[in-house]
């Protein structure tokens, strides 16, 4: 393995400065904690001492992985690995179950096998689970040196070849390039250029790409100029958008809605490396937004999204110390402490790997690390690089392993702490109808979480000095049918919010932190952006009748006309006594919007008994009764 070989040698100088850096570390933090042993360090969230593996007895291999479930509702992995020596090499797809205890099953299953004559002409890629049908589970795609294959995830098991698109790739990813349907499609990077092959959502891949002439190295489909939820109410959703790296540079291109990318670039960011050996697109800063992490040997550099309408070239977080930066970094974004933001964890030459913790202010993460892993621990053989890596809960109880593929195995370090409490939940305001009266709808994101069984929702109410419980669902939207929320006009000129915040709870009834909180006003004329929201953009639902009801009713001595209009109109209300009198004119102008509104009736110089209100807007018309009791 000359090619190892010499990168071993490349790092016996940085192995000795690391050594020596250690050790003089790790004097001082004895030192440091004897002076004050109360003091805690940083938590360690992943456990070298605790290893799941994988071994394929396979000689110089290369070997690349997807999680997703196959014939447990965990996560299993699905392996491509090329094996061989300089006459003959072997190219094989094997999956393989997680037993559920932080270890892989002793069975490896194989699912496709070939052999060739050199090992360079059947070289794998990339493999990556992508959604190609529904009511199923996710099937795998292969990309090779020559071809695109399709195998797909049928009764617990991976089936044999469905698809073989004769096309050669260098790098493999997947996104919804169209997002009018809930299926992914994939996009493959050639010498010549980019491809992205459609899915016919059928289980099958069209054959006819779409090709872009951009000189790419690594590639992502990920939404840059929107907000990165898909299921957010209010959000006009747009397709996925293309980022990839050419050189030090990171290129970005939107979706032009029309299978294409727009003609001028979004961002053409110089990062000022002279490679990029990974690059991730993934929310660090809680926005809502996918902002851009690029990183190699010498650099790590996170540039921040402006809510979608710009990134610009100066990085908004950057890392230069080459004590805490392996050699040839591979880059997973993961909440491996829980709180909500994204951690950072990157993994190189022989397994070393440094975990930076997000601390949830405008630096982002500190200078050093707050984990580190690597050779030293002896997880991965020396003199080896990594292939892949991907971070996830492997148990479904919450914990964040890391999963990594080298040579011949694939091993998973697995959390400290296998069952954590949730990350506080994603919450929207929306408001819907609801028998005529607009009310507000909570709109919840679980942040994927495998290991979820409910919200808690939490109101603090008018009046009201701490957040009292309200209710719960283990669906996606809460409606709180006890108040009205005003998107209209004609009503009290002394206005109140209330406000609302969420918690997740997982399977073992372990509770998270609060979610952000969102307020509603219900005495105004329009549902305000609250500074503590997440999201400034609303989608207010329409009346679509016209609809009227008083309440209270019976009333002492007033009470509240509230009515709602599909369009805008001359309204006029006029309430009368039981022989027909005219008592008031409560609205009579003309209503520029469709919306909800509301009146104040008084009837406090009136005697008890029953009256009627008449509404009429436009071909509408309307009586109700309302009785005075005194």
């Amino acid at each position: 393995m000359p090619f190892f070989n010499n990168i071993k040698k490349i790092k016996m100088k940085k192995h000795l400065k690391i050594s020596l850096f250690v050790l003089l570390f790790a004097f001082m933090a004895t030192f440091v904690l004897s002076q004050e042993e109360k003091e805690e360090g940083p938590p360690t969230l992943l456990n070298p001492s605790d290893i799941g593996s994988i071994n394929f007895s396979a000689q110089n291999p290369r070997n690349f992985f997807s999680l997703q479930e196959i014939s447990t509702s965990r996560l299993d992995v699905a392996s491509g690995l090329i094996t061989g020596d300089n006459n003959l090499s072997y190219r094989y797809g094997n999956w393989i179950s997680n037993v559920g205890s932080g270890q892989f099953s002793n069975t490896i299953n194989q699912f496709y096998s070939q052999v060739y004559t050199s090992l360079n002409d059947n070289r794998y890629h990339g493999v990556i689970s992508v959604k190609l049908r529904s009511g199923t589970k996710k099937d795998i795609v292969t990309a090779q040196s020559e071809d695109l294959r399709v195998f797909w995830n049928d009764n617990n098991t991976i089936s044999s070849q469905q698809q073989n698109i004769n096309v050669g790739s260098t790098y493999i990813e997947k996104g919804r390039f169209n997002h009018q349907d809930d299926y992914e499609d994939v996009i493959i990077v050639q010498s010549n250029g980019i491809k992205i092959y459609k899915n016919d959502y059928n289980g099958y891949l069209n054959t006819s790409p779409y090709s872009f002439s951009y000189n790419a190295t690594l590639v992502k489909l990920k939404q840059i100029d929107s907000y990165n939820d898909e299921y957010v109410i209010g959000v006009n959703l747009n397709k996925d958008d293309l980022i990839f790296t050419n050189g030090g540079n990171v290129k970005i291109y939107l979706n032009d809605g029309n299978n294409g990318f727009q003609s001028s670039a979004f961002a053409d960011i110089n990062t000022g490396l002279n490679t990029i050996t990974d690059i991730a697109v993934e929310d660090v800063n809680n926005d809502g937004f996918n902002d851009i992490i690029v990183v190699n040997e010498s650099n790590l550099k996170v540039y921040l999204n402006s809510s979608g309408s710009s990134i610009d070239g100066t990085a908004d977080y950057v890392l230069t110390n080459t004590s805490y930066l392996p050699y040839l970094p591979k880059l997973t974004i993961n909440d491996f402490n829980k709180d909500g933001y994204n951690d950072i964890l990157m993994v190189g030459y022989e397994g070393e790997g440094f975990l930076f913790v997000n601390d949830k202010s405008s630096s982002l993460y500190s200078s050093a690390p707050n984990q580190s892993i690597g050779y030293t621990q002896g997880w991965v053989s020396t003199g080896v690089g990594v292939d892949n890596i991907e971070s996830a809960d492997m148990y479904n109880t919450g914990g964040i392993a890391l999963v990594v593929s080298y040579g011949g195995f694939i091993k998973m370090m697995n959390a400290s702490n296998m069952n954590p409490a949730p990350p506080p939940p994603v919450i929207h305001k929306d408001v819907v109808v609801d028998g005529g009266f607009l009310r507000p709808r909570l709109i919840l994101k679980n942040r994927d979480e495998r290991d979820f069984n409910k919200y808690k929702i939490y109101k603090l109410d008018t009046g009201q000095v701490s957040y009292q419980y309200l209710g719960e669902t283990s669906g996606s939207e809460y409606v709180d049918n006890t108040e009205n929320v005003y998107v209209g006009g004609e009503v009290p000129q002394v206005s109140a919010t209330i406000y609302y915040k969420v918690t997740m709870v997982d399977n073992s009834s372990q509770e998270s932190d609060y979610s952000k909180q969102i307020g509603y006003t219900i005495q105004g004329n329009y549902i305000p952006d609250n500074s503590n929201e997440e999201l400034n953009t609303m989608n207010f639902v329409k009346p679509e009748n016209f609809f009227s009801t008083n309440y209270p009713n019976p009333f002492n001595p007033s009470t509240k006309i509230y009515y709602t209009i599909p369009k805008g109109d001359m309204v006029k209300i006029t309430v009368y006594n039981t022989v027909g009198q005219v008592v008031d004119v409560l609205v009579n102008k003309f209503h520029s919007n469709a919306g909800a509104y509301e009146v104040n009736f008084n009837g406090s110089n009136l005697s008890s008994g029953l009256y009627f209100y008449t509404i009429e807007a436009g071909n509408f018309r309307e009586t109700k009764k309302m009785l005075l009791i005194k």
